[in-house]
């Protein structure tokens, strides 16, 4: 809610993401999926439906120039304003104008309810693994841990448990092409690790944990229920550590609407 107000009241500042973490008074590390698990949408899709709605209340209570409200709307070309614009309230920004009515509120963009998360907090100790650095689109994540597993195989790597991912950065705020997470499976501490692999620590302590059942493309919604049920239920603080996917099952062998994934969310 203190975002939210924020964000009302300074609509011409630089709403930088984090500037708002700091406002949340949440770690910027977490910040975005926090805010989108809990509104529904991601924090950018705010400013923008935020933003578009004063520019169609601007529009027939001012004489501002369509060019400078579509500026003051955080728009960088007229082109881009009115092409948001007509998507939003189905008309252009210059028919709308005519028209004489103040429009009301733009809604979040309507959500479904993501997969069923049980979730439970555990003590974890820390872990050594051997991975992959992946780059680029989580959604093609699945093609690092592939590579990984089957060189694993081909040199008689002994993984300790089942592979997982390691994010380094969220899915939200960041370019697509900029994210990183690491690929691998957890090790022995004294294991000879052998590029391309390399050795990721991951801190132990408490963790929310999140078991989920089905496809792996079913994951970010149960993302945003896990965590979303973690802060009304109060699970605790988080920490400022990377959250990370165990993949419990092999896809080879079980059909995807059965596939077991845990999700952890480290906690103070």
């Amino acid at each position: 809610m203190r975002v939210i107000s924020y964000i009302y009241d300074h609509l011409d500042s630089d709403l930088s993401l984090d500037t708002l973490a700091e406002v949340a008074a949440l770690s910027p590390f977490h910040w975005h999926r926090v805010y989108r698990a809990l509104s529904g949408e991601t924090i950018a899709d705010t400013i923008r439906r935020v933003r578009l709605s004063r520019g169609a209340r601007e529009l027939v209570l001012s004489d501002l120039a369509i060019a400078d409200i579509a500026y003051r709307c955080g728009y960088p070309s007229l082109r881009s304003f009115e092409r948001s614009f007509l998507e939003a309230y189905a008309t252009t920004p210059s028919k709308f104008r005519v028209t004489g009515r103040s429009p009301p509120p733009l809604a979040p963009l309507a959500t479904s309810a993501g997969p069923e998360v049980a979730v439970s907090v555990e003590e974890l100790a820390p872990m050594r693994l051997a991975a992959l650095l992946h780059v680029g689109p989580f959604e093609e994540l699945g093609a690092t841990m592939h590579k990984a597993i089957a060189l694993a195989k081909t040199r008689g790597m002994a993984p300790l448990g089942p592979p997982m991912s390691v994010f380094l950065t969220e899915s939200d705020g960041v370019n697509s092409h900029d994210r990183r997470a690491e690929a691998g499976f957890p090790v022995n501490p004294d294991t000879k690790i052998t590029s391309p692999f390399h050795a990721v620590e991951v801190a132990g302590g408490r963790y929310a944990v999140g078991l989920t059942r089905g496809p792996y493309a079913s994951l970010p919604a149960a993302w945003d229920s896990f965590v979303a049920y973690c802060y009304v239920n109060l699970v605790g603080e988080l920490r400022d550590a990377p959250t990370f996917e165990v993949y419990v099952d092999d896809p080879n062998e079980t059909l995807p609407s059965a596939l077991a994934t845990h999700l952890y969310l480290p906690l103070q």
